[in-house]
């Protein structure tokens, strides 16, 4: 299995609004590309109407190992703490 390094690794934080209730739920995701890339990346998969800004937070490689993150992965890591 290949470790990402965790420099090239982003974590998202994701606002979209409620389908329910129309609240917004605040989101982390993950975007194994390029800096350049990972907003426009991760909006290409959350709900639409998003927005979406660079957290300054940063994994270590044990937990990219934990979550099994491949080169060019996007996903959503659920509810931001």
């Amino acid at each position: 299995m290949a470790v990402v390094d965790p420099n090239e690794v982003r974590l998202v934080l994701v606002s979209s609004e409620s389908p329910f209730d129309g609240d917004r739920a605040l989101h982390l995701w993950i975007a194994a590309t390029p800096r350049v890339d990972a907003l426009r990346t991760v909006l290409k998969f959350a709900p639409l109407g998003s927005i979406a800004q660079l957290s300054d937070q940063h994994l270590t490689v044990e937990r990219l190992a934990q979550l099994n993150v491949r080169p060019r992965d996007v996903r959503d890591l659920g509810a931001a703490p």
